[in-house]
């Protein structure tokens, strides 16, 4: 068995706090009228499985070895594997917040309570809403 390495275990981590977020979007999300099943997220969550059990397979010694280069780091491929994983969990509470937005009709940048400024050197091409 391969222990994770630090960077693997902090992005492990950075994961798990994403998915609780995101789980608790996609809950709130069921509770709306007329709400059906939202297979883009759901398509995501499902994603991001197959890569923590990518990174679960090589760690338990269950990846074939004979099909991987000599040169093959290990740490590396689950250090990968878990932050492709955290990419899809991302766009999954991202695919659901955008769903609430346009199902409750609330400007999502008063759903996520963002105030939306463009960055200090681009004031010659600034939308009105950015301005202030």
């Amino acid at each position: 068995m391969i222990p994770f390495d630090e960077k693997s275990t902090s992005k492990l981590r950075e994961l798990t706090e994403l998915y609780i977020v995101t789980k608790e979007l996609l809950l709130r999300a069921e509770e709306i009228p007329d709400r059906k099943a939202d297979i883009q997220a759901i398509k995501e969550l499902r994603d991001a499985f197959d890569h923590l059990m990518r990174a679960n397979a090589t760690i338990f010694g269950l990846k074939d070895s004979a099909t991987d280069p000599q040169d093959f780091d290990q740490n590396e491929y689950i250090f990968r594997n878990t932050d492709k994983a955290y990419g899809h969990v991302y766009r999954a509470g991202y695919d659901t917040l955008d769903w609430i937005c346009l199902k409750l009709r609330i400007p999502t940048q008063s759903a996520t309570r963002i105030r939306l400024k463009a960055p200090p050197d681009s004031d010659s091409f600034r939308h009105p809403q950015w301005r202030g």
